[in-house]
This record gives structure tokens, sequence and C-alpha cells, in this order.
């Protein structure tokens, strides 16, 4: 078409722009076509142009031409547009999305409802058909079963289940099911894979999965639950020893694992998807199971407490038996080594984790075994039958030394079984030992602390030999010490991991057994140290007796006379000079220094008067004596200030009233002993008593009065 034909076109009312434009001549050639219709649009703006130029150019030709143009423009708008409005009627007659889903969603319920109806007309031929049908024929009464089961499901999406029947359908399912039980049991003995898939499909066919794995545990825990009761029964006939590689707790171990061995590869695609059900996790689905269902039947009360009996019967059979709970700890290590090496994952946690509770009760029996063991040695103490021997007590010491060696025996045989658990396992029995040697040498009173309570004092020894046989029995008490704190370095040395936590730990304890003692310790060396004093004073106590008697004769021949007389009736009997018990007195505490200081060379010895001197410490609430130079001296000064404290207390408590005699002889004479006494002290180091000082002082104060 050319350019004229084309003009020609397009100025028709008639004419369809859009059909001429989809026609074969734009198709062919749509460049030239585009072109024409481009010269079409620009040739009154050329004529526009042409006019404008020309001197014939008139007004009225240009709007004619203008005009001409816009008809033609005019023309093809409302061409278009009566075009435009035929397509979106055609346009609406066509469906929308909406329509769509409209109809598919009625199409699905129309669906669903020919499926519930069918559903329902199935379920009622089937369920009239399987009461008619021989329950001994199982293929066909399963295919009525299925078909039923099918139906049910479907029902029950929508609530059109009769209840009643469908229980009654499980029922028959379940009753269907239960003769394959034996069936399962059989594939399981003989390794048949292909009839343990045809029956797993069968339970699940029907729904019944968990019946299928419930079947599979039974058979399980039937299996271990027999084993054990072999065991059991072959327990009663005869004891062997748990030390014995053929003791009957072995042979169930081993026939455990030889169960899992034996079925755990044909179960590993039967139970891919039963991970529910099993406790122990690893890669493989068999292992896994199996070894599940053999922990919790191991776990349960029945079959624990027989096993935890026959494992007890064959300790006690045992005749060495710390010789044997090294060896069972050695047969345990092994035995899991070998569940490493032959084993997976799962058999290997499901066993280890039964042997550890085994170990339990190994802890427990050793526990209650060591502290029988300790308190036979305790109950081994036997005093000697020389009185001589008894009253120097350092028979007491080879008891301690042997109980302290049995412990170090035990700490390390323990730490060899247990490793780091042996801490919790012996430690009480220790601390419960610990308590018994206390209580029994205060009960039995080995160390005669209550003779010297009662002031029960052998006038036929001397001060030296008394205070060494006090001083033997602290010794004791500090062996006592010195085995706590060398039980409580090796338990330390024993343990190995964290060693904060081993330090926290050791030290509560070692401060718990210190604690323990302490009470005794204070008790033993308060009373031996006045024991020593109450010697000394016994000593003195003739000199003491007849000065009283003579005190109060002069006191009482003084109130009789008349004033200007009672000075005249004072007798010459002193000598102005420290009397000779006072001497005595000062040879004694020089005796007594003597033997604290050779005592204080012994360990032990040092190490009770220590303690007991911080215990002191802690409860005495005088403060001068806290000021002294006691505080902070040397143990020696402790001890003998100690001694020399009750000895200067009971002379003040005799000597303090003598100016009630009104006899300066005799006043001068208690004032030359007291200024002795007070010499002595010092000599000692120590600080006289302000009573002392004071009577000193009184006395002191009437002699200068009557020199003047």
């Amino acid at each position: 078409m050319d350019y004229d034909k084309l003009k020609a076109s397009l100025s028709n009312s008639e004419c369809d722009v859009l059909s001429l434009l989809n026609s074969s001549i734009f198709s062919n050639d749509p460049y030239k076509m585009s072109k024409i219709i481009g010269d079409i649009f620009n040739e009154p703006l050329a004529n526009f142009e042409n006019y404008k130029t020309d001197e014939e150019f008139q007004l009225s030709t240009l709007c004619a031409e203008l005009y001409k143009l816009g008809v033609e423009t005019e023309g093809t708008r409302l061409k278009l547009q009566n075009k435009f409005q035929k397509m979106q009627v055609s346009q609406s007659k066509i469906p929308t999305s909406s329509t769509i889903l409209m109809y598919d969603s009625a199409k699905t319920r129309a669906d669903k409802l020919g499926t519930l109806i069918r559903a329902k007309i199935d379920f009622g031929t089937a369920y009239d058909s399987l009461k008619l049908l021989d329950k001994n024929n199982d293929a066909e009464f399963y295919q009525v079963l299925v078909q039923l089961n099918r139906c049910c499901k479907i029902l029950s999406e929508y609530d059109f289940t009769d209840t009643t029947k469908a229980e009654e359908i499980n029922c028959m399912k379940k009753e269907f099911l239960m003769p394959l039980e034996s069936s399962i049991y059989n594939s399981l003995e003989h390794l048949d894979k292909q009839n343990l898939e045809i029956l797993k499909n069968k339970f699940e066919s029907l729904d019944c999965i968990t019946i299928f794995n419930d079947y599979l545990i039974n058979y399980f825990s039937k299996k271990i639950s027999n084993i054990v009761c072999q065991m059991e029964q072959a327990n009663q006939t005869e004891d062997i020893p748990a030390s014995n590689p053929d003791s009957y707790l072995w042979k169930m171990l081993s026939e455990i694992f030889d169960v899992w061995k034996k079925t755990w590869e044909i179960l590993d695609e039967i139970v891919s998807n039963y991970d529910n059900y099993c406790i122990i996790q690893s890669s493989k689905n068999g292992s896994n199971f199996v070894s599940s269902v053999i922990s919790q039947t191991l776990q349960s009360d029945t079959q624990w407490n027989i096993i935890s009996k026959i494992f007890l019967d064959s300790l006690a059979c045992e005749e060495e038996k710390f010789m044997a709970y090294l060896q069972v700890s050695k047969q345990f290590t092994t035995y899991i080594e070998f569940l490493s090496t032959r084993g997976d994952n799962a058999i290997y946690e499901c066993l280890t984790k039964f042997i550890a509770s085994l170990k339990e009760i190994l802890g427990e029996t050793y526990q209650r075994e060591v502290k029988n063991f300790l308190l036979i040695e305790i109950s081994k103490i036997v005093p000697p039958e020389s009185s001589a021997s008894r009253h120097r007590h350092k028979w007491l010491i080879p008891y301690i030394e042997d109980l302290q060696r049995i412990i170090l025996q035990i700490i390390h045989e323990s730490s060899a079984i247990f490793g780091n658990k042996f801490y919790d396992i012996i430690v009480p029995s220790i601390d419960s030992i610990v308590t018994e040697l206390i209580n029994v040498f205060n009960q039995k009173d080995y160390l005669e602390v209550k003779k010297d309570i009662n002031q029960e004092i052998c006038v036929n020894k001397g001060i030296g030999e008394i205070s060494e046989e006090k001083f033997n029995s602290i010794i004791v008490v500090g062996y006592i010490y010195n085995m706590i704190e060398t039980i409580c370095d090796v338990l330390k040395n024993s343990l190995f991991g964290n060693e904060i936590y081993e330090k926290i730990i050791i030290e509560k304890h070692t401060k718990d057994l210190v604690q323990k003692l302490s009470w005794f310790n204070s008790y033993v060396v308060n009373n031996k140290i006045t024991a020593v004093g109450n010697a000394i004073m016994h000593r003195m106590s003739k000199e003491v007796s007849d000065y009283l008697k003579e005190k109060e004769n002069k006191i009482g021949i003084s109130q009789k006379l008349p004033i200007p007389l009672q000075n005249a009736t004072s007798l010459p009997n002193y000598s102005f000079s420290p009397q000779d018990y006072m001497t005595n007195l000062g040879q004694a505490f020089l005796q007594v220094v003597n033997t604290v200081t050779l005592f204080l060379a012994n360990k032990n010895f040092k190490l009770a008067i220590e303690y007991a001197y911080n215990e002191r410490k802690k409860t005495d609430k005088n403060k001068e004596f806290q000021r002294s130079s006691v505080e902070g001296a040397y143990l020696d000064l402790w001890v003998i200030n100690s001694i020399t404290e009750n000895v200067v207390q009971y002379w003040v408590l005799n000597f303090n009233d003598v100016c009630d005699t009104n006899d300066f002889t005799m006043m001068k004479q208690v004032y030359v002993d007291a200024k002795f006494l007070i010499d002595v002290v010092v000599d000692l180091n120590l600080e006289p008593s302000t009573e002392l000082l004071e009577i000193c002082d009184t006395l002191n104060t009437i002699i200068e009065q009557e020199k003047q």
C-alpha cells in the first residue's frame, strides 16, 4: 500500500485502524509502513512551512488545512477509543484469578465430600463384611482391617467416626497383631531381616507401629531379664568371688554385649524412624535402639536389685577384700577398654553407665569395710600390765603409728581403685575413725586425765618425774595431730585435676579434723599443766598448813591480850630468810623449766601445746593476759606461766591475810618469802601477779613503819 491509499483509508470514517495495523501490509514491512504514517502526519507541517515561505500564502488556506488535519486526527482518536472500549468489554468476559480460586475451592469441597461419602459407604461395607470373615483367614482379614483403618482415618478428620466402632476396630487390630509378636521374636533370633521388614509393614499399614516397637522392646527386655535371672539362680547355688573372671557379673556383662552385637545391625533400618525411643544417641539407629532398651532394663528397680545383690554377694565371699576391690576395679577398666574397641558409642555409653553404678556399690562397700577395719585396729589398743608403763603413756604411740600407716595405705589403694572419687569414699570413714579414737581415749581415760582432775598425786615421785609423765600425755595428743596433718597432706598429693578445688576441700577437711581434736587437746593440756602445779603445791602443803595453824593461834592470842601486850606475844620462830619450802619451790620451778625446754624439742609436744595456746587465745577474756609479754612469746613461757600462776595464786590465797595476826615477826618472814617468790617469777621471765605484789607492798610498808 502506497502513501495515497493509506491516507485515503485513514480518512474513511469506517476504517478499522487496529485491523489495518494488524494486516500483512504492516507486518511484512513495518518499517516502511511506519515511515508512510510518519509522512502522513508530517505532510501538514511541511505544507505549513511551504506556505510560510510562499509569497502567495493566504491565512484562509492555512486555516482550511489545519481544520482538515484536526478532522483527521479526531477521527483517528475516536476510532482508537471505540476499539479500546470493545477490548474492555471482551476482557470482562475472561475469568479472573479470584473466580478461578472460587471454582477450585468449590471443586475441592466437592471432592472431599465425595471422598467422605465413599469412605462412609466403604466403612459400612467393610465393617459388615468383617463380621462374616473367618478370623483364621489372615490375608482377607488383614485386607479388610486395612480398608477399615483407611476409612476411619478419613472419617476421623471430619468427626464422622463412630467412637464405639472405632474402639472396636482398634481392639480387632491389636488382636490380629498380637500373634505376630512371636514372629518378631523368631525373626530376631534367626536374624531374618526380610521377614522383620514384612512384619513392620503390616504394623505400619494399620497405624500400629508403636505396638511393633513395643514388641521389639519387650524382646530385648525379656532377653536381658532372662540373663539376669539365670545369673541369680546360679548365684544361689554357688558363690564365686567378684575378682574371679568367671564370676556371674562378668558372665552377665559378656552375654549382654553379645545380644547387642548380634541384633543391632538388622535393626539399623527397621528402627530408623523411632528416635523417640532411644535415650542413647549415635550414628547407628539399630545400636541406639538396642542400647537404650538394655540401659532401661538394667536400670529398672527389679533388675537392678537382683544385679546389686549378686555383686554384693560376690564381694562378700572375698577373703582378701581390699586386694579383691583393687582387682575388681582393674577388671572394670579392662572391660571398658573392651567396649571402646569392640563396641560403638551407644553400647559404650550404656554399659559404662551401668559399670559406674556398680562402682558406686563398690565404693559404699569399700567405705564400710574401711571403717570396720579401722575400728578393729582401734579396739586393739590395750594398756600394758605394768603400771609404770601405763603412767608414762608412751605405749600409746605405736598404736597411733600403726593406725596412721594403715590409713595411708588405704588412701593409696583407694586412689588406684576409684581415681579422684576416692576422696568422697574414704574421707567419711577417716573422720569417723578420728572421732572414735578421741572418744576411746576420753572414755577409757588412757591419758589418766581424770586422776589429774581428782588431784591424785604420787608422793614418791619428784617434780621432774611427774612433769615428764604429764608431758608424755601431751605428746600422745601431738601424735594424733601429726597423724591428721600427714593424712591430709597425702590426700592432697593423691588428688589430681583442679588444684584450686583440691586446696579448698583439703583445707576445709584439715580444719574439720583439727577441730574434732581441739577440745580433747585443750582438755588434756590444761589438766596436765594444772597437775604439775598441783604437784608443786602438794610439796609445800605441809609448811602452808603449819603456817595456817600458827596464824590462827597468833590471831587468837592477839585478840585475847591487851593491846600493849599483843606485840610481845610473838615467838622468834623465823630466820628472816626464805624458808626451805620456798627454796624448794624455786628448785621445782627450775626443774619444770628444764623439762619444758627439753620436751619442746619434741615436735609432737610442741604441736599440741601450740594448738592449745591458740585455742586459749580465742577464749581467754583476761585482757591483762592478752597484753602481757606472754602474748606472741615462746610456748615455753606460756606453759611455765600457766603452772606458776596456779602456784602463786595458791600461796597468795593462804598468806594474803598475814597482817591480821598483828605478829611483826611472822609478817616479816612472809615478806621475805614473798620477795623471794617475786624474784623467782621474774627470773622465769614472767610477770608477778598483782595480788603477790600487793602483799609484798603492804608488808613492806608495815615493816618500814615498825623501824621508825
